[in-house]
Protein backbone atom coordinates (compact mmCIF):
# COMPACT_ATOMS: atom_id res chain seq x y z
CA UNK A 1 0.00 0.00 0.00
CA UNK A 2 1.77 3.22 -1.13
CA UNK A 3 0.00 5.43 1.44
CA UNK A 4 -2.17 4.81 4.49
CA UNK A 5 -3.39 7.26 7.13
CA UNK A 6 -5.11 5.95 10.25
CA UNK A 7 -7.05 8.36 12.48
CA UNK A 8 -4.58 11.17 11.74
CA UNK A 9 -5.06 14.44 13.59
CA UNK A 10 -2.91 17.54 13.49
CA UNK A 11 -3.02 20.85 15.31
CA UNK A 12 -1.01 24.07 15.28
CA UNK A 13 -1.01 24.72 19.01
CA UNK A 14 -4.64 24.88 20.09
CA UNK A 15 -5.95 25.14 16.51
CA UNK A 16 -7.08 21.78 15.13
CA UNK A 17 -6.44 21.39 11.39
CA UNK A 18 -7.00 17.66 10.80
CA UNK A 19 -9.39 15.48 12.80
CA UNK A 20 -9.02 11.67 12.74
CA UNK A 21 -8.54 11.32 8.99
CA UNK A 22 -8.40 7.73 7.72
CA UNK A 23 -7.88 6.59 4.13
CA UNK A 24 -5.48 4.58 1.95
CA UNK A 25 -4.20 4.74 -1.63
CA UNK A 26 -3.58 1.66 -3.73
CA UNK A 27 -1.15 1.28 -6.61
CA UNK A 28 -2.39 2.91 -9.78
CA UNK A 29 -4.95 5.17 -8.06
CA UNK A 30 -5.37 8.85 -8.86
CA UNK A 31 -7.11 10.40 -5.87
CA UNK A 32 -8.00 14.08 -5.49
CA UNK A 33 -8.50 15.98 -2.24
CA UNK A 34 -11.05 18.79 -2.35
CA UNK A 35 -12.56 21.19 0.15
CA UNK A 36 -13.01 24.86 0.84
CA UNK A 37 -10.21 27.23 1.79
CA UNK A 38 -8.76 26.22 5.15
CA UNK A 39 -10.23 22.71 5.02
CA UNK A 40 -6.83 21.11 5.70
CA UNK A 41 -5.77 19.94 2.21
CA UNK A 42 -2.20 21.27 2.32
CA UNK A 43 -1.67 20.06 5.88
CA UNK A 44 -2.87 16.61 4.88
CA UNK A 45 -0.29 16.42 2.08
CA UNK A 46 2.47 17.71 4.35
CA UNK A 47 1.68 15.01 6.91
CA UNK A 48 1.71 12.37 4.16
CA UNK A 49 5.06 13.73 2.92
CA UNK A 50 6.59 13.52 6.40
CA UNK A 51 7.03 17.28 6.72
CA UNK A 52 4.65 17.36 9.69
CA UNK A 53 4.35 14.83 12.51
CA UNK A 54 0.72 13.93 13.29
CA UNK A 55 -0.58 15.07 16.66
CA UNK A 56 -2.34 11.70 16.84
CA UNK A 57 -2.73 8.67 14.58
CA UNK A 58 -0.30 7.18 12.09
CA UNK A 59 0.84 7.85 8.53
CA UNK A 60 2.66 5.19 6.50
CA UNK A 61 4.33 5.40 3.10
CA UNK A 62 4.73 1.72 2.21
CA UNK A 63 6.75 0.40 5.18
CA UNK A 64 8.03 3.81 6.29
CA UNK A 65 6.97 6.42 8.83
CA UNK A 66 7.43 9.47 6.58
CA UNK A 67 8.18 11.85 9.46
CA UNK A 68 11.01 9.67 10.78
CA UNK A 69 12.43 7.90 7.73
CA UNK A 70 15.78 9.03 6.25
CA UNK A 71 14.96 11.56 3.55
CA UNK A 72 17.00 9.85 0.83
CA UNK A 73 15.23 6.55 1.51
CA UNK A 74 11.83 8.26 1.56
CA UNK A 75 12.65 10.03 -1.73
CA UNK A 76 12.70 6.64 -3.44
CA UNK A 77 9.12 6.07 -2.29
CA UNK A 78 7.44 9.45 -2.67
CA UNK A 79 7.74 12.70 -4.59
CA UNK A 80 6.14 15.85 -3.23
CA UNK A 81 5.28 18.97 -5.24
CA UNK A 82 4.24 21.86 -2.96
CA UNK A 83 2.15 24.89 -3.86
CA UNK A 84 5.13 27.23 -3.65
CA UNK A 85 8.77 26.57 -4.48
CA UNK A 86 11.41 29.19 -3.75
CA UNK A 87 14.58 28.71 -5.79
CA UNK A 88 17.46 30.90 -4.67
CA UNK A 89 20.20 29.71 -7.03
CA UNK A 90 19.95 30.22 -10.82
CA UNK A 91 19.54 26.57 -11.78
CA UNK A 92 18.32 25.63 -15.23
CA UNK A 93 15.19 23.57 -15.85
CA UNK A 94 17.35 20.57 -16.70
CA UNK A 95 19.26 20.91 -13.43
CA UNK A 96 16.06 21.26 -11.41
CA UNK A 97 14.60 18.10 -12.93
CA UNK A 98 17.87 16.20 -12.42
CA UNK A 99 17.61 16.98 -8.69
CA UNK A 100 14.79 14.46 -8.63
CA UNK A 101 17.42 11.74 -9.14
CA UNK A 102 19.48 12.47 -6.03
CA UNK A 103 18.05 9.51 -4.09
CA UNK A 104 19.55 7.11 -6.65
CA UNK A 105 23.07 8.59 -6.69
CA UNK A 106 25.97 7.31 -4.63
CA UNK A 107 27.33 9.86 -2.18
CA UNK A 108 29.23 12.66 -3.94
CA UNK A 109 28.66 10.95 -7.32
CA UNK A 110 27.57 12.81 -10.43
CA UNK A 111 24.51 11.83 -12.41
CA UNK A 112 24.91 9.05 -14.98
CA UNK A 113 23.27 8.40 -18.35
CA UNK A 114 20.23 6.73 -16.77
CA UNK A 115 19.61 9.84 -14.66
CA UNK A 116 19.88 12.12 -17.69
CA UNK A 117 17.56 9.86 -19.70
CA UNK A 118 14.98 9.81 -16.87
CA UNK A 119 15.13 13.60 -16.60
CA UNK A 120 14.72 14.14 -20.35
CA UNK A 121 11.80 11.72 -20.51
CA UNK A 122 10.10 13.51 -17.61
CA UNK A 123 10.65 16.92 -19.21
CA UNK A 124 9.17 15.68 -22.47
CA UNK A 125 6.08 14.34 -20.68
CA UNK A 126 5.54 17.66 -18.92
CA UNK A 127 6.20 19.78 -22.03
CA UNK A 128 9.29 21.57 -20.67
CA UNK A 129 12.00 19.88 -22.75
CA UNK A 130 12.26 22.98 -24.93
CA UNK A 131 12.92 25.00 -21.76
CA UNK A 132 15.76 22.75 -20.57
CA UNK A 133 18.45 25.46 -20.65
CA UNK A 134 16.26 28.27 -19.32
CA UNK A 135 16.80 29.51 -15.78
CA UNK A 136 14.06 28.40 -13.41
CA UNK A 137 13.85 31.95 -12.06
CA UNK A 138 12.97 33.25 -15.54
CA UNK A 139 9.97 30.98 -16.04
CA UNK A 140 6.30 31.86 -15.76
CA UNK A 141 4.30 30.40 -12.88
CA UNK A 142 2.83 27.73 -15.14
CA UNK A 143 6.22 26.75 -16.57
CA UNK A 144 7.58 26.39 -13.04
CA UNK A 145 4.68 24.09 -12.13
CA UNK A 146 5.37 21.86 -15.10
CA UNK A 147 9.10 21.81 -14.29
CA UNK A 148 8.45 20.68 -10.71
CA UNK A 149 6.08 17.99 -11.93
CA UNK A 150 8.83 16.79 -14.28
CA UNK A 151 11.19 16.64 -11.30
CA UNK A 152 8.65 14.49 -9.45
CA UNK A 153 8.28 12.13 -12.42
CA UNK A 154 12.07 11.87 -12.73
CA UNK A 155 12.15 10.44 -9.19
CA UNK A 156 10.18 7.42 -10.48
CA UNK A 157 8.49 6.82 -7.13
CA UNK A 158 5.45 4.71 -6.27
CA UNK A 159 3.68 7.71 -4.70
CA UNK A 160 3.33 11.32 -5.91
CA UNK A 161 1.82 14.06 -3.74
CA UNK A 162 0.81 17.28 -5.50
CA UNK A 163 -0.58 20.45 -3.95
CA UNK A 164 -2.60 22.49 -6.46
CA UNK A 165 -0.51 21.38 -9.48
CA UNK A 166 -2.70 23.27 -11.97
CA UNK A 167 -2.60 26.64 -10.22
CA UNK A 168 -1.33 29.32 -12.63
CA UNK A 169 -1.77 26.99 -15.61
CA UNK A 170 -3.83 27.82 -18.68
CA UNK A 171 -6.71 25.39 -19.44
CA UNK A 172 -4.71 23.43 -22.03
CA UNK A 173 -1.74 22.73 -19.75
CA UNK A 174 -3.97 22.12 -16.72
CA UNK A 175 -5.83 19.44 -18.66
CA UNK A 176 -2.55 17.97 -19.90
CA UNK A 177 -1.17 17.78 -16.35
CA UNK A 178 -4.11 15.67 -15.22
CA UNK A 179 -3.98 13.54 -18.36
CA UNK A 180 -0.27 12.96 -17.73
CA UNK A 181 -0.96 12.01 -14.11
CA UNK A 182 -3.67 9.63 -15.28
CA UNK A 183 -1.25 8.03 -17.72
CA UNK A 184 1.45 7.79 -15.02
CA UNK A 185 -0.86 5.89 -12.69
CA UNK A 186 -2.01 3.51 -15.41
CA UNK A 187 1.33 2.73 -17.02
CA UNK A 188 3.64 2.71 -13.98
CA UNK A 189 1.17 1.84 -11.23
CA UNK A 190 2.05 5.07 -9.43
CA UNK A 191 -0.37 6.27 -6.76
CA UNK A 192 -1.12 10.00 -6.94
CA UNK A 193 -2.74 12.19 -4.27
CA UNK A 194 -3.66 15.64 -5.59
CA UNK A 195 -5.05 18.57 -3.62
CA UNK A 196 -7.06 20.70 -6.03
CA UNK A 197 -9.76 23.32 -6.37
CA UNK A 198 -10.40 22.25 -9.96
CA UNK A 199 -13.46 20.07 -9.47
CA UNK A 200 -13.99 19.73 -13.21
CA UNK A 201 -10.61 18.05 -13.76
CA UNK A 202 -11.00 16.01 -10.58
CA UNK A 203 -14.36 14.69 -11.78
CA UNK A 204 -12.95 13.91 -15.21
CA UNK A 205 -9.74 12.14 -14.20
CA UNK A 206 -9.78 10.98 -10.56
CA UNK A 207 -10.66 7.48 -9.40
CA UNK A 208 -11.76 8.84 -6.04
CA UNK A 209 -12.44 12.17 -4.42
CA UNK A 210 -11.67 12.85 -0.76
CA UNK A 211 -13.73 15.72 0.64
CA UNK A 212 -12.41 17.63 3.64
CA UNK A 213 -14.45 20.02 5.76
CA UNK A 214 -12.98 21.68 8.86
CA UNK A 215 -10.19 19.11 8.86
CA UNK A 216 -12.47 16.08 8.84
CA UNK A 217 -12.87 13.60 5.97
CA UNK A 218 -16.60 13.87 5.27
CA UNK A 219 -16.78 11.89 1.99
CA UNK A 220 -14.62 9.42 0.07
CA UNK A 221 -15.77 7.82 -3.16
CA UNK A 222 -16.25 8.25 -6.91
CA UNK A 223 -16.11 11.97 -7.78
CA UNK A 224 -19.65 12.02 -9.20
CA UNK A 225 -21.12 10.57 -6.02
CA UNK A 226 -19.14 12.84 -3.70
CA UNK A 227 -19.92 16.04 -5.62
CA UNK A 228 -23.63 15.25 -5.76
CA UNK A 229 -23.76 14.47 -2.04
CA UNK A 230 -25.20 16.66 0.74
CA UNK A 231 -21.69 16.64 2.25
CA UNK A 232 -20.34 18.54 -0.78
CA UNK A 233 -23.10 21.12 -0.56
CA UNK A 234 -22.34 21.64 3.12
CA UNK A 235 -18.58 21.81 2.53
CA UNK A 236 -18.75 24.36 -0.31
CA UNK A 237 -21.99 26.14 0.57
CA UNK A 238 -23.48 25.40 -2.85
CA UNK A 239 -24.89 22.31 -4.61
CA UNK A 240 -23.27 21.05 -7.80
CA UNK A 241 -24.50 19.70 -11.11
CA UNK A 242 -22.30 16.96 -12.56
CA UNK A 243 -22.88 16.39 -16.27
CA UNK A 244 -21.52 14.17 -19.02
CA UNK A 245 -19.60 15.46 -22.05
CA UNK A 246 -19.90 13.91 -25.54
CA UNK A 247 -16.60 12.06 -25.03
CA UNK A 248 -17.81 10.55 -21.78
CA UNK A 249 -15.91 12.98 -19.56
CA UNK A 250 -17.50 14.94 -16.72
CA UNK A 251 -18.10 18.62 -16.08
CA UNK A 252 -19.04 20.27 -12.79
CA UNK A 253 -20.93 23.53 -12.33
CA UNK A 254 -22.41 25.06 -9.16
CA UNK A 255 -26.19 25.37 -9.00
CA UNK A 256 -26.41 28.98 -7.90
Amino acid sequence: MPLALERVSFAYGARSVLAEVTFALGNGELVCVAGGNGAGKTTLLRVAAGLLQPTAGTARVADLDPARAPRARLARRLAYVPQEHAQVFPFTVHEIVLMGRYAYAARFALEDDSDVDAARAAMARCDVLALAERRFSELSGGERRRTLLAQAFAQQTELVLLDEPTASLDPLHASRIFATLRDETRTRGTAALVATHDLHLAARHADRLLLLADGALVADGPPDDVLRSPAAERAFGVPFHVGTLPDGGRFVVPRT
